[in-house]
């Protein structure tokens, strides 16, 4: 997605030449937009402004959806797209003033020239270390896996960990945080303990399926609130329970 469109056009004459008969085509959504390289994920939120309004689907936005108004609506079936929290691990000092949740990073500007260690290295970590690099932050990242961004799609990682090494973040990977002080965090690898000092803590460890409270009706839970996952995986349940119901 962070490579420029048609960055593969070339392979377009290629299998043309071949006379391969084929058609060839170049080419949690609103905070998943603000990482770099990811604007174009708009395109999916412009997709379905537009076809929900010509299908005529009543969107009521500003409404907590909890069982009594769901009932109100006397539905023979309801499907649960409820999402995901963040996780906060119960990690000691996780709750200190120096500390923010990756959401409140990048749902609103941030502080620049400042020391930022980002705690879990999976997509959204990752994702948020380098919008933070790319504001001119000093950024770290403590990940407990071996790896970070880890199922991430391959070429998509190539590019991140380019773009990660070329504004200088900082990895460790293997590596377990035992504690947060005030501006401080100690963490443990290959069996000794470090700390490094920071002006923010950023949470990004990934997030929890929601719960809701079981309605008297066939209910189908789907995307996030099933298992936290990608958003083509959470389009693919949307599609299937559409087409169940």
């Amino acid at each position: 997605m962070a490579y420029p469109q048609a960055w593969r056009s070339d392979l377009a004459k290629m299998l043309k030449d071949g006379g391969i008969n084929i058609p060839v085509i170049g080419g949690a959504v609103r905070m998943a937009l603000v990482p770099p390289g990811k604007s174009r994920m708009d395109w999916l939120v412009d997709y379905y402004t537009t076809i929900l309004a010509d299908l005529q689907v009543d969107i009521r936005t500003g409404v907590e959806a909890n069982a009594d108004i769901i009932m109100r609506e006397h539905p023979d079936e309801v499907i649960l797209a409820i999402g995901s929290d963040p996780l906060v691990p119960p990690v000691k000092g996780i709750n200190g003033k120096n500390v923010v949740i990756y959401p409140a990073v990048l749902a609103s500007s941030y502080p620049q020239n400042e020391r930022v260690v980002v705690g879990g290295g999976g997509l959204v970590g990752s994702e948020t270390a380098l919008y933070l690099a790319e504001n001119h932050n000093d950024v770290t990242i403590i990940e407990m896996l071996p790896d970070i961004a880890m199922g991430m799609e391959p070429i998509s990682k190539k590019y991140l960990l380019r773009e990660l090494e070329d504004h200088h973040v900082a990895i460790f990977r293997s590596s377990r945080i035992k504690e947060l002080t005030e501006n401080s965090v100690m963490f443990e690898k290959d069996g000794e303990i470090h700390e490094l000092t920071f002006d923010h803590f950023v949470v990004a460890f990934g997030g929890k399926s929601r719960t809701f409270a079981s309605l008297p009706v066939p209910t189908h839970v789907i995307g996030d609130a099933v298992r936290v996952g990608k958003l083509v995986e959470a389009v693919r349940d949307g599609y299937a329970a559409g087409m169940d119901t």
